[in-house]
C-alpha cells in the first residue's frame, strides 16, 4: 500500500512468498491476490487459487471468498457454481460475526456479498448498511464502494454529491478506482461543477496506479486537449498503457491513431 514507503509490488511478492511458505495465512492470501491481479508479478490464476486454497484451509475468510469467486468465474479452475456458493456461504458467516464486532474489513466485505448476492440474498439496501459502517471508519474500498451505490441509486436514492463525497474520502487515501471515478464526476458535472483539469488531474492518479479505465480516459483528453494542452503522443502512450491490459476501449482508440497517423 505504500504506507511509510515507496509502493512496491515486486518487494511485496517476495516477502508475501516468504511467509506464504511458512504457512502465514495472511500472507497466503495477499499472495493470491498478487497473482491474480498480476501485481509485482505475472498474472496467474492457477497460482492465485493455489494460495488461496491454502489460505482458505486454514480458515481466512477472505481468502474463502476470494476462493469462491475463483470458482464462481472459472479463474485457474474449472468453474464449479455449487463450490462456490459454499465458500460464499462460509466466508459470509465469519464476515457476519465480525462485523457486528465493528471491524471495518469485514463491514466492507459483508457488503459486497449483499451488494452481489454471494453467499447471501442480494440486498443492496443491506450493502449500503454494511458499506457505510465501515466507510465511516475511514476504509478506502468500502468509501468507494457506497459512492458507487450513490451514484448508480443501488439501495439509495441517487445521489451524485453524496457519491463525490465518498469518492473523494477514497481518493484521498489513492484508491485507484475512486480516483478514476471522482474525475469522471468532475469531466461529467456530476454532483460537482465540470473541470477537465480536476478530471484531468484524478485520471492521472489513477492512471498511473494502473487503473486501466483511467488510462483511456487520460488517453482521451491529450486526444482531444480538454483539460490539457493536446498532445498525441501522450494520447498514444495511455491508450497503449490500457490496451496492452486488455481494455477494448482503448485498443480501438489506439487502432484509430496508427489509421490516422496520430
Amino acid at each position: 500500500q505504500g504506507q511509510g514507503v515507496k509502493q512496491d509490488y515486486e518487494k511485496a511478492v517476495e516477502l508475501f512468498s516468504e511467509l506464504a511458505k511458512r504457512g502465514d495465512s495472511e500472507a497466503q492470501r495477499r499472495l493470491g491476490v498478487c497473482y491474480n491481479n498480476g501485481w509485482g508479478v505475472k498474472k496467474d490464476y492457477e497460482q492465485a487459487v493455489f494460495w488461496y486454497t491454502k489460505s482458505a484451509e486454514q480458515g481466512d475468510a477472505a481468502a474463502q471468498y476470494n476462493l469462491g469467486l475463483s470458482y464462481d468465474e472459472g479463474n485457474g479452475v474449472i468453474q464449479n457454481y455449487e463450490k462456490a456458493r459454499s465458500l460464499y456461504q462460509k466466508a459470509v458467516c465469519f464476515f457476519a460475526k465480525s462485523a457486528e464486532q465493528g471491524n471495518a474489513v469485514p463491514q466492507h466485505n459483508l457488503g459486497v456479498c449483499y451488494a452481489h448476492g454471494r453467499g447471501v440474498e442480494q440486498d443492496y439496501e443491506k450493502a449500503v448498511y454494511w458499506y457505510a459502517k465501515s466507510a465511516k471508519q475511514g476504509f478506502d474500498a468500502a468509501q468507494y464502494n457506497l459512492g458507487c451505490c450513490y451514484a448508480n441509486g443501488d439501495g439509495v436514492i441517487q445521489d451524485y454529491e453524496k457519491a463525490v463525497y465518498w469518492y473523494a474520502k477514497s481518493a484521498e487515501q489513492n484508491y485507484a478506482d475512486a480516483q478514476n471515478s471522482l474525475g469522471w464526476c468532475y469531466a461529467n458535472g456530476k454532483g460537482v461543477k465540470q473541470d477537465y483539469e480536476k478530471a484531468v488531474y484524478w485520471y492521472t492518479k489513477s492512471a498511473e496506479q494502473g487503473n486501466a479505465v483511467a488510462q483511456n480516459n487520460l488517453g482521451v483528453y491529450y486526444a482531444n486537449g480538454d483539460g490539457v494542452k493536446q498532445d498525441y503522443e501522450k494520447a498514444v502512450y495511455w491508450y497503449t498503457k490500457a490496451a496492452e491490459q486488455g481494455n477494448a476501449v482503448a485498443q480501438s482508440n489506439l487502432g484509430i491513431c496508427y489509421k490516422n497517423g496520430q
